[in-house]
């Protein structure tokens, strides 16, 4: 009876741990609906960006004029023209914007528009949840793990629960990144970039006695 309450109290903490990383805005493990356990999953595995997305951004703005540390304050719509105005004082006037900055940006009204954003927009960034996910990265001089794509463990609390992306099976480097999200990404942020190694190092030795020091 006492194996199967403690099966039962990791199979919890694993969920919570997994719905951390789905949706990393849902901290509280109270909450009753999760809309990504209803969406539709499309079929095949995970895909792997080997070289970054830095092919993909130079693919994509190639003939266009990208202009970067413009940090955006307000955007102002007219009759049949959009105004971009940048803290340094310049602007930009297009017929059109798209606006694609991240849901924490318009959430903290860092942006101020003219006129202001309808209600409804206003209610869905107000409804949307923004989490935080961090990766650690950890490359060795030695493979020591077995060749798959995730290595995982059940810990003794969803905190301490976590997962190794195996990225010498794609790229044929020794590195293993530890993805954190949920409530312990926000404890990880505590820590110094040592701390927090040497914390997930301590929970790769639980399931990998044997690991070596990172390089």
């Amino acid at each position: 009876m006492l194996l199967g309450i403690e099966l039962t109290r990791q199979i919890s903490r694993e969920m919570d741990a997994h719905m951390s990383y789905t949706d990393a805005h849902l901290c509280d493990n109270n909450v009753l609906s999760f809309p990504s356990l209803q969406e539709h999953v499309l079929t095949g595995g995970h895909g792997l960006m080997v070289n970054g997305y830095d092919p993909v951004i130079k693919a994509l703005s190639r003939d266009l004029d990208v202009h970067l540390n413009h940090r955006v304050t307000k955007i102002i719509q007219r009759y049949n023209k959009v105004i971009v105005c940048v803290e340094d004082g310049t602007s930009f006037v297009a017929d059109a914007a798209i606006i694609t900055v991240p849901l924490g940006v318009l959430k903290a009204n860092i942006i101020k528009f003219e006129p202001e954003l309808p209600d409804w927009k206003l209610s869905a960034i107000s409804d949307l949840g923004v989490g935080l996910e961090n990766k650690i990265a950890l490359r060795f001089n030695t493979i020591f793990w077995p060749n798959v794509e995730v290595l995982g463990r059940v810990a003794q609390t969803s905190n301490a629960c976590g997962y190794f992306l195996n990225l010498h099976k794609a790229t044929g480097h020794p590195v293993l990144v530890c993805m954190v999200a949920g409530r312990f990404a926000y404890e990880m942020e505590k820590l110094s970039d040592e701390e927090s190694v040497n914390f997930v190092m301590s929970q790769l030795r639980r399931m990998l006695p044997g690991a070596t020091e990172p390089v």
